[in-house]
């Protein structure tokens, strides 16, 4: 009879042509039991510039994914699996380890948000609901390694606020005065760098905070 782990090299062995949702669940759900190879002994820098840990998923791993994927966790890296192969089996970002660690899913089973910048414009009229960031959205560890990132693109207190016209779905909105006066393409590349600390069903935006309530800092 075979097991998760033999199962799981089994399943990726499958074309691309042929992988579907459930084909990724199950893929995800095996996952969570499996050990993997560690193919490098430091991050490396994707396409996107984020730094990857790689990985690969043979029979013989050893080291537990779950294990591997707390330590990236901690230290904001996001994980390649089997590098080896022309595409990679995954390429998950930071936002998609912290998401498995607290779901044991790596694409929560909600529509996944638009990686680009949102930028919302309050309507004269409409009726919105505001509330501020707290832990349950987005924990300490994430929290802390956001609060770097901003510093180490020379913004010092980027402020927030969660913004909702419905009650249903929040956007964590940061406000556009704490941003230094970015240009348009420099808010969509901040953005774009944003999304990757977060899961995938998060939703961001940049909005004028003048006359609503008051962002609180970071």
């Amino acid at each position: 009879m075979e097991n998760n782990q033999e199962i799981l090299v089994k399943h990726l062995s499958q074309p691309p042509s042929l992988r579907n949702e459930e084909w990724h669940h199950k893929a995800f759900e095996l996952m969570v039991d499996a050990n993997v190879t560690i193919e490098n002994d430091d991050p490396k820098a994707g396409p996107d510039g984020m730094p990857y840990m790689l990985a690969s998923i043979k029979i013989d791993s050893k080291e537990p994914c779950q294990k591997l994927c707390r330590w990236l966790y901690e230290k904001g890296i996001g994980l390649v699996v089997n590098p080896q192969k022309q595409d990679p089996d995954f390429v998950f970002s930071y936002g998609m380890i912290w998401s498995f660690l607290a779901t044991n899913s790596f694409l929560p089973k909600t529509a996944a948000s638009e990686e680009e910048k949102k930028d919302i414009e309050v309507t004269p009229g409409q009726q919105y609901y505001f509330g501020d960031l707290t832990d349950d959205i987005i924990p300490k560890t994430p929290r802390d390694l956001i609060k770097e990132f901003f510093k180490q693109s020379k913004i010092i207190t980027p402020q927030v606020k969660l913004m909702s016209a419905d009650q249903q779905s929040f956007d964590i909105c940061f406000s556009r005065e704490s941003l230094n006066g970015l240009t348009e393409k420099e808010e969509a590349n901040l953005m774009e760098k944003l999304y990757w600390f977060m899961p995938r069903h998060y939703s961001l935006a940049i909005v004028t905070a003048k006359g609503l309530p008051e962002f609180l800092n970071l």
